[in-house]
């Protein structure tokens, strides 16, 4: 099933391991299709993945991990300010389409200084 932004489907999941999130490739495809990097930001206590487009726009790379198209973003620094350093035990998150900040709403951390 493909999930649409403004959708009234549960929320996604995604996995925070290693320093890395790693995200299922239908999800990157309804939400990031043409992007190859992220931005990751805190805004207002709640964290986003925000899509960034074009050579020049930087942010963290998002890169193909597997065969099937998954995608992993390498973004330690990022789950450190949620207070999930690199050796936590995998976690898995929901996520969902914010439309007002037009990116992923990660559900369920919030920054260590929001609490």
């Amino acid at each position: 099933m493909s999930i649409r932004p403004g959708s009234s489907v549960p929320p996604e999941r995604i996995c925070l391991a290693r320093g890395s999130i790693y995200l299922d490739r239908d999800l990157c495809a309804a939400y990031f299709s043409g992007t190859t990097a992220l931005a990751a930001v805190v805004r207002g206590g709640r964290a986003y993945l925000l899509p960034l487009r074009g050579p020049a726009a930087g942010g963290l790379l998002l890169k193909v991990r597997n065969a099937r198209g998954d995608r992993v973003v390498h973004a330690d620094d990022f789950l450190l300010t949620l207070g999930i350093p690199g050796n936590a035990p995998e976690r898995w998150v929901g996520v969902r389409w914010a439309p007002d900040m037009a990116g992923l709403l990660l559900e369920e951390v919030a920054p260590m200084d929001a609490n």
